[in-house]
């Protein structure tokens, strides 16, 4: 097999929605496929310094669990066409319900561990203001057999399974998780996020993006979905999203995704390439994978020694200070 490298990640700032207000998002006038396209254009500009030139790209693959409306991508076409790349590179479209772009990133290992490819671009997107999850939306069937029939009834729970809040809800309830214990772990990851952009930890890793706003310009180079001044209190205050005396709020789910090219703690079984970075608003990111180091693709640990989780203080070092670090 192939040894796989990572050469690249980039990501846009998280965005932040309201579900009865999706205009509130920042990103709501630009279309799904057309932000993937802006991050996977400057992955290409920035990859042809590491010598990669578009027409070495073997394939484009693109998760996306809700390909539908603005989301439909014609099978991962149209954000290559977008970015005005070759048409020659090769797309492939993944929905995989709650982790689309990293069986994207999964499949792209595969095509280079296999032999298949030497240069993958994985990542993804999902528009959620835009194409809404929710029962609103005109392009869900929801199959109502699946939530009424008893024959269905006795193998699936699909009244929950449709909902991924009611997931979340279950999986609390069935670990005994409080929603004390998760207010106060969300407060922890505010604070967290704060100070680490503070000291410039996410300076690498973000793609600025310039939208307009009533008329307005306004540069995004950071989440806005962030509370640096939020406290217990505040968390505590807020209701239940999905069912009542529920435990799960606005205050302590995790943002919903943008545009990126990959995602910090995948893991891998073969070696790991580093320097780089993805993207948020209900939309995606991306992970560059080359099988040639000569693309300053930087060997880093195999799996078995260590996860690719436990690199993040070292993502943002330079190429050389990663070199003595991995040596």
């Amino acid at each position: 097999m192939q040894r796989v490298y990572i050469a690249y990640y980039k990501r846009i700032p998280f965005s932040r929605v309201k579900r009865d207000d999706p205009k509130f998002d920042v990103y709501y006038d630009i279309k799904g496929p057309m932000l993937y396209s802006m991050l996977l254009r400057r992955a290409v500009e920035d990859l042809s310094n590491l010598g990669v030139r578009p027409e070495e790209i073997d394939r484009v693959i693109t998760g996306c669990a809700l390909p539908a409306g603005d989301n439909w991508s014609m099978g991962g076409r149209i954000p290559i066409f977008f970015a005005k790349l070759p048409v020659s590179i090769p797309t492939i479209s993944v929905d995989m319900q709650c982790a689309s772009s990293l069986e994207a990133v999964k499949i792209g290992y595969m095509e280079i561990a296999m032999g298949y490819s030497e240069v993958v671009i994985a990542g993804g997107f999902e528009h959620m203001s835009r194409v809404p999850m929710g029962p609103q939306n005109p392009y869900i069937i929801r199959h109502r057999e699946l939530i009424e029939e008893e024959e269905y009834l006795r193998l699936y729970d699909m009244r929950i399974g449709y909902v991924m809040g009611l997931t979340a809800e279950k999986l609390a309830e069935v670990k005994k998780i409080a929603r004390e214990e998760m207010d106060r772990w969300a407060l922890r990851s505010h604070k967290l996020a704060a100070k680490a952009y503070e000291e410039g930890y996410f300076k690498d890793e973000l793609m600025p993006v310039e939208v307009v706003r009533d008329g307005n310009k306004i540069f995004i180079d950071r989440d806005l979905s962030v509370r640096p001044d939020t406290s217990l209190e505040v968390l505590s205050k807020l209701p239940p999203v999905f069912k009542e005396n529920g435990v799960i709020t606005a205050g302590n789910s995790y943002p919903p995704d943008s545009a990126y090219l990959g995602s910090r703690d995948y893991r891998f079984h073969s070696y790991i390439a580093v320097p780089g970075f993805i993207a948020q608003y209900q939309c995606g990111g991306r992970v560059v994978f080359v099988s040639r180091p000569d693309y300053e693709g930087y060997r880093v640990f195999p799996r078995q020694e260590m996860d690719f989780s436990s690199l993040r203080p070292d993502l943002y070092k330079s190429p050389k200070e990663l070199r003595e670090i991995c040596k």
